[in-house]
């Protein structure tokens, strides 16, 4: 997961912290200042769920890449070797005794190992009567069963775990949306309290992902502090409803960054 979305929640958990220290006197804002937070609470359980999913991915493509080296490196090149030696007479079926490349993919090694064994199969006796047991064809046909159940489980693993980065993707744009607004806000409000205003503009900024000696970014996720959602209290006193201001210089850092999630 990219770090710069645990930046983001994490961003977003400072503005909900600090909202709930400033609530809002105008019962509109605080609508949105509610919004933002039901947004915040729908997000953060989607970042831990695609953490999980991510994880859960890369175990299962790590247990189909051993299931491949240990197919190609202890069956399919003996049956293709022995069988090429024992059908040597037979050109054009000793020409389908030979093991996928080792950089093919693996829907081409999947077929390249099938039709091996489909062939092996066929010319059975003739394997065996040069010295292939019987125990490695069948080693051969459930390391092959088990190399397809993992395919089929890698590639469900990846649909979902693209089904739900979308999904959390769609939450931080949402929570984006809304921070302008609190933005439009705080700014309005605050005009006449320099502190808190500074405060406010730190509290929104989303850090850079810190990199490595070789100049990548960091893919390994944090996990942001999770703040229970609750409706912002607000404050019914009987101050005048702000003014927006107009956009001009010390307008928010929002330059979409957080729309463009990696």
């Amino acid at each position: 997961m990219n770090r710069l979305i645990t930046r983001k929640l994490e961003m977003a958990a400072r503005v909900q912290e600090f909202q709930r220290a400033h609530p809002y006197s105008d019962r509109n804002q605080a609508a949105v200042a509610a919004r933002f937070e039901e947004s915040l609470a729908q997000a953060q359980p989607l970042y831990l769920k695609e953490h999980a999913e991510q994880l859960a991915a890369s175990a299962i493509t790590h247990q189909r890449q051993d299931l491949r080296r240990g197919l190609e490196a202890h069956l399919m090149r003996s049956v293709a070797r022995i069988g090429a030696f024992a059908t040597r007479g037979d050109a054009l079926v000793a020409s389908r005794f030979t093991a996928p490349p080792q950089n093919s993919s693996n829907a081409a090694f999947l077929a390249r190992a099938s039709s091996l064994l489909e062939v092996a199969r066929a010319h059975q006796e003739a394997l065996t009567s040069h010295g292939l047991t019987r125990g490695q064809l069948s080693d051969y046909a459930a390391s092959l069963t088990r190399f397809r159940a993992a395919t089929a489980d890698a590639q469900a693993s990846r649909r979902q775990h693209r089904e739900t980065r979308a999904t959390l993707q769609g939450s931080i744009a949402d929570l984006t949306e809304l921070l302008s607004l609190l933005d439009v806000f705080n700014r309005s409000r605050f005009q006449v309290d320099a502190g808190l205003l500074s405060m406010w503009t730190s509290l929104r900024k989303v850090g850079r992902a810190r990199r490595g000696t070789s100049g990548a970014a960091s893919e390994v996720p944090a996990t942001p502090r999770l703040i229970p959602p609750a409706a912002p209290s607000v404050n019914t006193s009987t101050n005048p409803a702000p003014t927006v201001p107009n956009g001009g210089d010390d307008e928010p850092p929002l330059d979409g960054g957080l729309n463009r999630v990696a």
